[in-house]
Formats: structure tokens, sequence, C-alpha cells
């Protein structure tokens, strides 16, 4: 039918008429002709010509006018048709070139981009989803089981649970999600994912889309960082003093543990972010951020003997600062160490103590080495031997009495 309706409209309006409508009026006049000579024995019978002429005309008109409806309405059906067809293709054609104006897109993000339908098969992959696995295009991966290719199969089962959670609605919990992928060369890539669904109209979930990152090398990079901070940890927690690095505001980028059991920390994590105020005493406070700032704005570091409290305590530290420089040569904070000397303070006070005892008692005192020489005399000495204590050091117990038993010289 739909062949006969083609042909007939592709003949045409009114060479169809008049191939349709003249064979019919040849037709019924001859019918004419042959009835009028049956009846009245003549062939051209004037009433019955009249009659036959007349009919075949009123017939001729109404099938002149049915033919030619027909034939206009088949006309419409077939420009309908073309039409339709023309839309048709340009949808077709429009939705080609959306397709690759998408894959455009997803091809300059610069991330693996991948579609999977809700039996995990590939519906779409872009440029550089295809390279990661070693293909030129999509073409040869769609319709292909993304868990069957490309997944370790240590992994598979627990990536095809994940999965199967997303694909159930339940994908809040695996928005971001990381995962081994194996690529076509047999090397095994960590991928971190954005998943997001892919619904219809009706919001349906027909499947998930996926972006993903190669954060393998990040990863390995994360992994080296850690250990050489692990290594540096312990390194500091291993100094028996204190050891600290401060940012220009003078807040603590990193202590040891020496720094964080005096100011009552467990942890010296606790005290990053924290400064001197919030650690020490006012006073001690004020003394350190004046000796920070003057070391930053000299760029020279600095020694010195200074108070530092811990456990409720303040003792005599030795203290090294000196400013720290980026790459560029900018200044980026302070660091320094502090090395408990109360007990070298307090020997060096004993001594002092001692010193001034010796040299204002009555008795001479010497001090001597093995051999002899004197290493100390007090004022004694000197005013009863007549020499000054600068020439008594340059002598020795041999000098001012030469039978001194060598036996009874101590030998520490």
């Amino acid at each position: 039918m739909k062949k006969i309706i083609a042909f007939l409209a592709k003949l045409g309006l009114w060479r169809f008429v008049i191939l349709f409508t003249l064979p019919i009026l040849l037709i019924t006049e001859l019918m004419v002709i042959a009835h009028s000579y049956v009846l009245t024995g003549r062939i051209f019978d004037t009433n019955m010509l009249i009659a036959g002429f007349t009919i075949p005309v009123i017939e001729g008109s109404i099938a002149f006018a049915f033919v030619y409806f027909v034939i206009r309405y088949l006309n419409q059906v077939e420009d309908t048709k073309d039409e339709i067809s023309a839309v048709q293709k340009e949808t077709k054609q429009q939705l080609i070139d959306e397709k690759k104006r998408a894959l455009q897109y997803l091809d300059i993000t610069g991330t693996m981009i991948v579609a999977l339908d809700t039996a995990g098969n590939i519906m779409l992959a872009n440029k550089e989803m295809c390279k990661a696995i070693w293909h030129e295009s999509e073409a040869p991966l769609v319709g292909k089981n993304w868990f069957k290719l490309y997944q370790p199969e240590v992994a598979c089962k627990e990536v095809h649970k994940v999965f199967k959670e997303i694909i159930s609605g339940n994908i809040e919990p695996y928005k971001t999600y990381e995962n081994e992928l194996l690529f076509k060369d047999g090397s095994i890539r960590l991928i971190k994912w954005h998943n997001e669904h892919i619904k219809d109209n009706n919001g349906n979930i027909e499947g998930i889309l996926s972006s993903g990152i190669d954060i393998t090398k990040s990863r390995q990079d994360e992994e080296k960082l850690k250990k050489s901070e692990n290594y540096q940890r312990a390194i500091l927690d291993s100094f028996p003093f204190f050891v600290w690095l401060k940012d220009t505001n003078g807040d603590y980028l990193a202590t040891n543990k020496a720094v964080a059991k005096a100011t009552g920390f467990d942890n010296p994590s606790e005290i990053i972010g924290k400064n001197d105020f919030d650690l020490f005493p006012e006073d001690m406070a004020n003394a350190f951020r004046a000796d920070d700032k003057e070391v930053m704005e000299s760029l020279e570091k600095k020694e010195l003997e200074e108070l530092i409290e811990g456990h409720g305590e303040r003792r005599w530290h030795e203290t090294y600062k000196a400013p720290i420089l980026d790459k560029e040569g900018n200044l980026f904070g302070t660091v320094g160490f502090a090395r408990d000397i109360t007990k070298d303070k307090e020997s060096e006070e004993e001594l002092k103590l001692m010193k001034y005892a010796l040299d204002h008692v009555k008795e001479a005192v010497f001090l001597s080495e093995q051999n002899g020489k004197f290493i100390y005399v007090n004022d004694g000495a000197s005013r009863q031997l007549g020499y000054t204590k600068e020439e008594l050091k340059t002598m020795g117990i041999f000098d001012i009495a030469p039978d001194f038993p060598e036996s009874q010289i101590p030998s520490h």
C-alpha cells in the first residue's frame, strides 16, 4: 500500500486524474453504444446517446473530484512524510553534533570520564579515559563490562559492591571514592573518582557518570613525605633540649617532645598554631617575641642565655635563634633550640663562691697539675711567697720547694 501511495503521489495530480478519468469515460460510452444497439437495433439512438453522455459526464465529474481530493491528500501525506524525514535527519544530526560537542568538552577537562549503565557496561568514555587504557576512541569500549576488563581481580569484588550501592541510590558515601584501575599495559594505578547518577526524565537511575584523576604519584609522594616527616620527628624528639620552628607571626609550626612536655602537652602537634603567650608567662613571652623580631629584622642569628619556664620552674638555657628563608630568599620564620644549662650555671656559681672563699683565707692554697705546675694560687700564697699570682702561675712546686718529694704529688 505504501508503495502504491508513493507511486501515485510521485505521478502527480493532473496526470493521474487524466489517466484515470478519461479511460473510465471512454469505457462508459462504449458500454452505452453497445446497450443502445441491443435495445433499439441502432448504434446511435438519440435518447440513449443523451442519457449515455450525461450519466458518464456526471460520473466522470464525481470521479474527477474524488480523484482530485485523493491525490491531493496523498501529496500532502507525502510532503508531510518528507518533512518528518527531514526533521528526523536534522534531529539525528543535531544529536550526533551534540554528542561530539559534549565529548569535546569532556576531552579538554584533563580528567578521565566514563559512564556506566546499571549493569556496569561502558556507555561513554572520553579521550583521557581511552588514552589511559590504551584505546584511540571509545568505539571499542562501548558495551564492554567495566569490571571484567579494567578492575584488578583483588579489588574487583569490593569495587563492584560499591557500584551496586551507588546504583541502588546510596551515592552519598561514595561521591568521592578511590580504587585501583588496571591499565592495558598491566600496570595498576590508584584513581580518585567523583561519582554522580545518570537519571532519565522521571528521575529513574540509568547509570553512573564518573570523573577520575590518577593520584598514584601524588599518593607515593605523600607516603615519602610522611616517612620523611616521621624521620625528622624522630630526630627532633631524640634531642634532649628544646627545638622549635615559628612563622613570621610568631606562631609555632613545629616543636619536639621536649617543648611539649615542658609546656604541659602530650603531643607536639597540640602546640602547632599557638604562640609564646599561649605557653609562657607574659614577661617571658614578650622577651621571646623581642628576640624573634630582632633576628627577623637583622636576618642574623642570635645566641643568648635566658630563663625559660618549664614544669612550673624557671631554668637557665643557652638559646640559639636564626632566621629561615625560602628558596626565593623570602623570610619564612625563625628556628631555634635551647639547652638547659642550669647545672652548669650552678657549678659556675659554686666555683665563683669557692674562689672567693679561697682568695680570702690567710693560708696559702695551691692547685697544680701532675707535673707540679701551678694552675691556681690564692692571695695568701702570693703574700707568703712574695710573688704575684700571675708570676706563680708560670711556676711550679719545684720552683719554690726543690726538695719536695715527687711521690707526694697526687696522680689525679
